[in-house]
């Protein structure tokens, strides 16, 4: 792809000789000799490359520079070509955004090797931003596409969910083997539900997540979580157990937000747990915070690995759903002024562990 280059000259012997240098070099090039001409020629069709006289019939191409944007980081690239050669004028030229400045009697080497570099450059920056204007449309394509399917997958879920919960409470299902198979699809359609939820939070970069601070008792809410988890019970022996400190039984807090906090995490850890395993959780008081911490006995954390458990974003690829659920947790503590970890359990395991604010009045 051949670079278009304005020339604004008006010398007519100068302008013809760059006009024929240049053409022959390859390049489409557009010739005016005043300031005018320039104006419509150059707003007609924006060129990669102005080769721009200083002194003009009608004007100047300073004033030309400024009126074009090219100071405040306009596409066209500029080269000033002028009989003045004083500092002062090349720190004024270099200042409105030109990329180069060539004295005359211009060198034609010199400025064939001159012109090849910065229209390159621009037909590059050009491509670049090409792609990546691609990209980003690509990417909000995507992001749309995927907001629409998670909200679209959550209203017949709530009804799922309502239907297992009313078959459940008013008795329509007796026998125990099935009554066990309700309870682990409850506890199914809950944990998707949390995953959409995460994803929605994630995908608006924090914008939905709304933080209601009220009372909150800490103990009922850990005291759901244990159900929750119930179908890991029955299939994998594995158990959650839980205590609270009297000292911080309550805390200005999010209800939703630390349940949910609690679940992503209970969750991780179950699924790290080995069989017949207990993971426990507690919440304990620390330096005027309260510290929940969520421990299991699996295999633990590389420590290469540690510092990006919680990542800040939800990465362009994963492999793990569970990286969803850790993204929020990370947009959750932060959003309730907390900050969130991973660390080695003695004897061997993780300890995921969050701090949060007690509030001024924490029992």
């Amino acid at each position: 792809m051949s670079a278009n280059i304005l020339i604004v000259e008006d010398d007519e012997e100068f302008q013809q000789y760059l006009s024929m240098t240049l053409t022959k070099a390859g390049y489409h090039v557009a010739v005016t000799g005043t300031a005018r001409a320039a104006r419509d020629s150059f707003h007609a069709h924006p060129p990669d490359l102005v080769l721009l006289d200083i002194e003009l019939p009608d004007g100047n191409g300073i004033e030309l520079c400024r009126e074009w944007g090219l100071d405040q980081g306009g596409g066209s690239r500029v080269i000033f070509l002028t009989g003045y050669g004083d500092a002062s004028t090349r720190i004024k030229c270099f200042g409105l955004g030109a990329q180069d400045f060539i004295p005359k009697p211009v060198n034609v080497e010199e400025l064939l090797a001159r012109v090849r570099v910065h229209a390159a450059n621009k037909l590059s920056q050009d491509e670049l931003l090409r792609r990546n204007q691609e990209l980003e449309l690509h990417a909000q394509v995507r992001q749309a596409t995927t907001d629409l399917i998670v909200h679209d997958l959550r209203n017949p879920l709530s009804t799922i969910k309502g239907t297992l919960a009313m078959t459940r409470k008013r008795g329509l299902i007796s026998d125990a083997v099935y009554v066990g198979l309700l309870g682990s699809a409850e506890s199914a359609a809950e944990f998707m539900t949390l995953m959409l939820n995460d994803l929605l939070d994630l995908s608006s970069g924090g914008k939905r997540l709304q933080v209601e601070i009220t009372r909150v008792e800490v103990a009922p809410i850990l005291a759901r979580l244990p159900a929750l988890f119930d179908s890991y019970k029955r299939n994998c022996g594995i158990s959650l157990e839980y205590s609270v400190a009297p000292s911080v039984a309550c805390l200005n807090t999010d209800r939703k937000l630390l349940f949910r906090l609690l679940a992503n995490l209970s969750l991780a850890a179950v699924r790290g747990s080995p069989r017949n395993a207990a993971v426990h959780l507690d919440c304990a008081p620390t330096e005027g915070r309260a510290r929940f911490t969520v421990a299991d006995r699996g295999p633990g954390i590389p420590d290469a690995d540690k510092a990006g458990i919680f990542p800040s974003q939800l990465p362009s690829q994963f492999k793990d759903s569970s990286v969803v659920g850790m993204a929020f947790c990370r947009m959750a503590v932060d959003a309730l002024s907390g900050k969130i970890w991973a660390e080695d359990q003695p004897g061997g395991g993780t300890l995921y562990r969050f701090e949060l604010p007690t509030g001024p009045s924490a029992l």
